[in-house]
This record gives C-alpha cells, structure tokens and sequence, in this order.
C-alpha cells in the first residue's frame, strides 16, 4: 500500500499520457499541416528560416510542429501527448509554495481538468499540431526554464559533474524559451525578473550561470521580436494604413478588444473570479503570505501576457493567442490553494468553500471534456471522410484536374475540436486552404461543390 500510495501521481500520468496518445492518435492533419506533410528535416529548417524573414519569427514553434508530421502518426502522437503531461506536471509543481515539487493525487487532476477547461481552443493548441508546435510545446519549455529557476538548486554550489553535462541543453532551454511566443517569453521575464530581485536581496550576488540562462533567454527573445517576417506579416494581413495610424490609437482600439475577448468568454470570467476568491481566502483565512506573493506574481504575469497583445497588431480577439496566459493564470489560481487545504487550517467556511469549488470543477470538467471529445471525434471522422473522397476521385478513371469537394458532413460545435472554428475551402483552387489539399494529396486542385 506505501507503494502505491507514493506511485499515485506516476500512475496518474500514465493514465493522462494514454488518453492523450488515443486523442491525438485519430486527429488527422488539417490545414497548416497539410503543407509540411512531405518535407525533409532540412526541408523543415530552410522553411522556417525563410519563414523568419518573410512571415513569422517563431523559428522553433514551426520547426517543432513540423518535425512532429515529419515523423509518422504514432510517432507525432507520442510526442505530443508526452509533451501535454510534462505541461501539467510542471503547472501543478510550480503551483506549489517556496522550492516544494512534491505534488498530490488531487492537486495533479484538479490541475488536469481546470487546464483542459480553461485554455482557449484546446483543439487549436493541443491537437492541431501547427497550433501544439507554436503554444503547447513553446509553454512547456517556458515552464521548463522557470522550474530550473524557481525549483531547482542548479545555480548553487557546489558545481557536480551533472550540473556541468546539463550546461550546454540548460542555455539550449533558455534560448528555446526565449525565442518561443512573443507574448508568452515576455510573461517568464517577468517572472524570472521578479524573483531575481528577490535574490538579489536575500543574497549579495547570484551565480554567472543564472545571469548567462537570463542572457541566452533575452537573446532568443530578441531574435524573436526582431524578426523581418513580423514587419511583413502585419503590411500583407493588414495593409498599410495600420501602421500609419498613430501608436496611442493602435494601442488603445486593441487594448479595448483585449478586454471585449475577456468579458466575452464565460470561462474566462469564471477563472477570474475563481482567482479573487480563492486569493480572498487565502488573505483572510490561510494567511500564507509566501502563497499571496507566488498567486499574485502569476496571475500578473498572466493578465501581462495577455493585455501585452495590446501592443501586438493581431491576436487580441483571443483564441490561441490567449495561450500562455491563460496557463499562468492557472497556475495563479492553484498556487493560492495550500499544499494540504483538508488539514492546512482547521476553519470549516474556508474548507467548505475550497471543497464546493472542487467538486463543481470536476463535475463541470466531466459534462465539459466529455462533450468535447465527442465533438472532437465526429469532426476527426469527417475530415478523414473528405480525404478519402479526395483520393478516391483522384483514381478514378474519368479524374478532371479540379475535384469538387462537398461540404464536410459534421460541422464543428466546441473549440475543442481541431478545425474549430472552420475555416473550409475557398472559390479560389490556389487560395487557402485549397493549395494545402494539393500538396498534402497531391491532386492538381480542390473547389467546393
């Protein structure tokens, strides 16, 4: 029984691995990923540097996600799902109070389930894989990079030889996490830089290697926001007139449609609000003050990393943008929650409230994922449908060199489902998503019917 009491969490991510694996497994490709299906590894690299100059400059998220269609399903599948339990595993330890890392049975699936309900569009960033490339995976290593600062005893001395065989893929994680997601980086600075202040005054100096992971980190990000393909990015999806518009008047139309996206969405306001109250509880109740410093340094960082959109010409309607921060805000909520709250105090309204709250969260969580999956599967089964049809008119002998395509049989209902929301095919066989067909089936054009 000891045994299994302190393999709980191991097992738990077995479970979460393998729901994942299935999940991911009959997702079919859609859309950006149609178009790296048939390239080589250094096919992969001269795209996303070229991509660096011309359109987008997040060099490592694209790499990823087409290294992950690079490989075969299973393959991607395993890579993705590995990466989705390393992600929560990661919230619920950083969630934990001062240098803890030791989480619980509960705290793991309360994490699980409050992260799988409240990042936006689960099907964009998790099982779509462009969309998992550039936010799932470009998270987790930001994560990563905070553990090592905030968890770990990497910068102190004594200097082993596993602190020097880790060196070199420690600066590999800060660049990578710098040069990740404009936003998202910008919110770990934050975070780092709060905490090194601290240590700062706790101590008179902090080790070379903590300043060189933070310079590696600035360098990616800087590579990151310099990049030309953002400038001509923003002149072909929005022309030029945006940028003669005066910086106050950009700044303050996004800012107002940062705020529109928050209040517009029904989980967003129930995780805020989740936020003040647990944090009410925990000034009036709990009294931690380490736990009131560590909620409030994430949830700042979080509503940074989003309002920080406002400085951004795209993205502030929310969706996939509002990733990372929704994932700080998160783990905000559970690090006010004490490592022990049944035994932590022994105030019954506290404990009360904490339990309510938890078992609304499971039982929303169920009704929730459980509709969503079912979703996710029907709109899974109806774009494999549509390119088999595809295939099928290709092999035919009267085969014309444009297949009318019929609408797709299931439409989309919940953002969980990964070609939510549906952006279908267009009158133009070379617009987008047309082209992808072409290449990803290699037909000579789709139109639909």
């Amino acid at each position: 029984m000891k045994f299994l009491k302190s393999s709980w969490v191991t097992i738990s991510q077995i479970i979460l691995f393998l729901f994942m694996f299935f999940w991911e497994y009959v997702t079919p490709l859609w859309a950006d990923d149609l178009q790296s299906s048939h390239l080589s590894l250094r096919g992969i690299m001269d795209l996303s540097r070229h991509e660096w100059f011309s359109w987008n400059g997040r060099f490592f998220g694209q790499s990823f996600f087409r290294i992950m269609i690079l490989s075969n399903q299973v393959v991607g599948a395993l890579l993705n799902s590995l990466i989705f339990v390393l992600l929560i595993t990661l919230m619920a330890k950083l969630s934990i109070g001062g240098k803890k890392t030791k989480i619980s049975f509960l705290r793991f699936w309360l994490v699980t389930i409050a992260t799988i309900i409240f990042i936006p569009t689960f099907g964009q960033t998790v099982l779509w894989r462009a969309g998992a490339g550039n936010y799932l995976w470009m998270t987790t290593f930001n994560l990563g990079f905070l553990y090592i600062y905030l968890k770990t005893n990497f910068f102190e001395k004594p200097m082993t030889w596993v602190k020097l065989v880790s060196f070199l893929p420690f600066l590999i994680l800060s660049l990578i996490a710098g040069w990740s997601n404009e936003n998202t980086a910008g919110g770990t600075l934050i975070i780092i830089l709060v905490y090194t202040i601290i240590e700062l005054y706790k101590k008179d100096r902090v080790n070379f290697v903590y300043w060189l992971g933070l310079i590696v980190f600035s360098i990616g990000y800087a590579f990151l926001l310099l990049a030309p393909g953002n400038a001509n990015r923003t002149l072909q999806t929005l022309g030029p007139d945006y940028l003669q518009k005066p910086l106050l008047v950009r700044i303050s139309h996004s800012f107002f449609d940062v705020n529109k996206a928050m209040l517009s969405s029904d989980i967003n306001k129930i995780l805020i609000v989740s936020i003040i109250v647990m944090l009410v509880l925990l000034v009036n109740y709990w009294k931690d003050k380490v736990l009131v410093f560590q909620g409030l340094t994430w949830t700042m960082a979080g509503l940074a990393v989003i309002y920080a959109l406002s400085l951004s010409p795209m993205g502030q309607n929310g969706g996939r943008a509002f990733f990372g921060g929704i994932i700080y805000l998160v783990i905000g909520l559970f690090s006010m929650l004490p490592s022990k709250v049944g035994v932590y105090d022994s105030n019954s309204f506290a404990k009360s409230i904490t339990e309510i709250a938890m078992i609304l969260l499971i039982a929303f969580g169920f009704l929730i994922i459980s509709n969503g999956i079912i979703d996710s599967y029907k709109s899974s089964v109806s774009i494999k449908e549509r390119y088999t049809f595809i295939r099928k008119e290709a092999h035919r002998e009267d085969y014309k060199s444009i297949i009318k395509v019929p609408p797709l049989r299931y439409l989309p209902q919940t953002p969980y489902s990964v070609d939510y929301p549906l952006k279908d095919l267009v009158g133009d066989v070379n617009g987008y998503p047309n082209f992808l067909y072409k290449i990803y089936l290699g037909v000579k054009g789709v139109l639909p019917q």
